[in-house]
């Protein structure tokens, strides 16, 4: 198990708006010991790697007590990640694709009044760093079911800030100016693994009290 945090600003699309968060990630032991970018495909793997789940909170950038007012809700698993980046162990950056839209709650009139509401939210993860990205919510399949999106239908161009002449429906975090830098925990082995470490030590003290008899 891996996980990482974050908390930047948004950026100028929700101005004054902060998001921290946390994702948790299951990645197959034997890719642990790699170096360097290991694909979702390697052999290692062999297509293992997947979101657990994630939680970003949303705050205001002038409240001191960061306190959250608004939740979105990752439910895993997903299988959307791409690669992993490591080092001796430490992971430094994962890449995925788009998680589905998060489920979001809170304080509602806070949600109304940022119109956070409005759009459909979907995290994802280049590297070290996490993206959240906004979209609208509308019928583009014209079934009445305003809770479904076609990005097939949307020209969106993530990055665009919201309310601009351009591009308002869609966007992305200000990834440039503040950018949203993961912080990786040190992977948990699996209780497979952890029962294997116990019977190798319990081997070496075996041995090692045999050979003090003799």
């Amino acid at each position: 198990l891996v996980s990482g945090s974050w908390d930047p600003a948004y950026g100028a699309s929700f101005s004054g708006l902060g998001w921290n968060g946390t994702a948790e990630w299951f990645i197959p032991d034997a890719c642990v010991p790699g170096s360097g970018l290991v694909l979702n495909t390697a052999t290692c793997s062999n297509g293992g790697m997947y979101l657990i789940g994630a939680t970003v909170n949303f705050y205001s950038l002038g409240d001191p007590s960061e306190a959250t007012k608004a939740t979105l809700s990752f439910v895993g698993p997903q299988s959307i990640v791409d690669s992993v980046t490591i080092s001796g162990a430490t992971f430094s950056g994962i890449t995925t694709r788009y998680t589905v839209p998060g489920l979001l709650s809170g304080d509602a009139t806070y949600i109304k009044n940022r119109e956070l509401d409005e759009f459909a939210w979907g995290l994802s993860f280049v590297g070290g760093q996490a993206l959240l990205a906004f979209n609208e919510v509308e019928d583009d399949d014209k079934d009445g079911d305003k809770d479904q999106f076609d990005q097939a239908t949307r020209k969106c161009v993530f990055g665009d800030i919201k309310g601009s002449d351009k591009n308002a429906d869609c966007g992305v975090n200000d990834f440039r100016n503040s950018p949203a830098m993961v912080t990786f925990t040190t992977p948990i082995p699996e209780p497979e693994t952890y029962a294997l470490m116990l019977a190798g030590l319990a081997a070496v003290g075996f041995m090692a009290r045999r050979r003090r008899q003799v």
